[in-house]
């Protein structure tokens, strides 16, 4: 039988009790760092770890809660992906940081908390939350780069409610309305560009003159200095779905001291294609083409983009080519021959150690083994473009007009090429004789090389276009290009 002392036995429940209470001391700061941030709210809710579990939560849902909003030009549009949060990590970050900010006004990170709040608000159009938010960092009396982006956030939101801000007197430097199909477009984002600048940057918020529409879909800008801009739309891609920006009247927008310029911006519903679509596979070497008759429409032209992959296996760019034949019905045909001879423009990218050079520029716009999309553009009695079968969102998910080419008649060369091994494809070319194919694609890569640093040889590439039996128009250009830069 064993004996224990009552004194020993206290002193063993008093270290064992001195033990636990260190743990539960020590445990919130060992949650967070092992960033179980749940764990830490949900079993020490008043630990002083608790605030830092909040913000820290929210950061690791929505790290950069961006609203996700395409800004459609007439001739460009870009895309942020920083709207891909979900809709589930938006609702969570949201709850924590509203949680934050309301139990820790005073807690270190708090204003990045208002900040990140702010625009979790504005990307879910709940302006009337986020504008005071943006309005009181941007009132805070620093002269920051945030305090100056929330003031634009602020400004852009509060234009939406146009003359009464301002009082009815000022007079707009520019005005308009945003229509989509037949319904005016509120809470949009209406942004200038202009017209002598190359570069867009985005995020465009405090970049740009922006306003926002109204529930009319009406927008108005105050005080744009003087000169030409191009109007675009910022917008969920979503809300654009199917629609398709008119180029119907002027590209841009001419602003002048003392006068209000009048400038709508209509999107129009999109040519609907028909084939091919789904990933459709063609293994005739024909090429049928269709869509719906588009109303108004006298002609219309086709563009091929070549799909290019990355490591991943995901498409990550395209590149598009137009083709120059007028179609007065809506439909169209071509061969593989005709599409692999075709003007394409050619495309060498490099860092320092690697190069890419577009498949299409040396494999030709359809190839053997390529995965392809296209549309249509509808063009009125005038030649003008009213319509185009162009969306601003591909997501290439199968329901787009996506269709791949058999690898039938694909040389060994064309497949390192695709994969980006240009020397081993110039050394399976080389191996295939007069083939007109090989020829053309050796004369490609000759004419402006495949290193970082070289500018290629245009005395080889001359040669080997040379060789070619029958010339197609673009190999006649390429010679040119070549006898002139040699």
């Amino acid at each position: 039988m064993i004996r224990i002392k009552y004194k020993t036995l206290a002193v063993g429940l008093l270290l064992l009790l001195v033990f636990l209470l260190a743990v539960y001391v020590e445990l919130p700061s060992k949650l967070l760092e092992w960033k179980r941030y749940d764990a830490v709210l949900k079993y020490f809710p008043r630990s002083s770890q608790a605030p830092d579990a909040l913000y820290w939560a929210a950061e690791s849902e929505a790290p950069n809660p961006g609203d996700g909003r395409m800004f459609i030009f007439h001739n460009s549009s870009s895309y942020s992906l920083a709207g891909t949060v979900s809709s589930q990590g938006m609702a969570y970050a949201r709850e924590k940081l509203e949680r934050l900010i309301a139990e820790y006004p005073g807690y270190v990170l708090a204003e990045q908390a208002r900040w990140k709040l702010a625009l979790i608000y504005f990307a879910a159009k709940e302006y009337d939350r986020a504008e005071p938010l943006f309005r009181s960092m941007a009132d805070n009396g620093k002269q920051d780069g945030r305090s100056k982006e929330a003031a634009a956030y602020a400004q852009l939101l509060a234009s939406r409610r146009g003359a009464e801000e301002r009082g009815a007197a000022t007079t707009p430097s520019l005005q308009g309305k945003v229509v989509i199909g037949d319904r005016p477009a509120a809470g949009l984002v209406v942004a200038l560009h202009r017209k002598a600048d190359s570069s867009w940057m985005y995020p465009p918020y405090g970049r740009y003159p922006m306003a926002m529409t109204d529930d009319a879909g009406s927008f108005r800008f105050y005080d744009v200095p003087e000169g030409e801009y191009e109007a675009g739309v910022g917008a969920d891609p979503a809300e654009l779905s199917g629609y398709y920006l008119s180029d119907l009247g002027s590209e841009t927008v001419t602003i002048r001291s003392g006068a209000t310029a009048d400038y709508d911006l209509r999107f129009v519903p999109q040519v609907k294609v028909v084939q091919p679509t789904n990933k459709e596979v063609i293994a005739s070497g024909r090429f049928e083409f269709s869509w719906e008759p588009y109303p108004g429409a006298a002609s219309y032209k086709l563009s091929i983009a070549a799909l290019e992959f990355g490591e991943d296996g995901k498409p990550q760019g395209v590149s598009s080519i137009p083709l120059d034949e007028a179609w007065t019905e809506p439909r169209a045909e071509y061969d593989l021959e005709t599409l692999r001879t075709y003007r394409r423009g050619l495309s060498k990218s490099f860092s320092q150690n690697e190069v890419w050079i577009g498949s299409s520029g040396i494999l030709g716009i359809v190839y053997p083994g390529g995965h392809f999309v296209w549309s249509v553009d509808a063009f009125n009695d005038r030649g003008e473009r009213i319509s185009s079968s162009r969306g601003y969102y591909t997501s290439l998910n199968g329901s787009e007009p996506f269709f791949s080419v058999s690898d039938k008649g694909q040389l060994p060369g064309d497949k390192l090429v695709l994969q980006g091994d240009y020397k081993g494809a110039i050394r399976a070319y080389e191996s295939e004789g007069d083939n007109p194919y090989a020829l053309r694609a050796l004369a490609i890569m000759a004419l402006d090389g495949i290193e970082p640093g070289d500018r290629g040889d245009k005395a080889k590439a001359l040669a080997y276009l040379r060789r070619l039996p029958n010339p197609a128009p673009f190999d006649l250009e390429l010679i040119r290009s070549a006898s002139e830069r040699n």
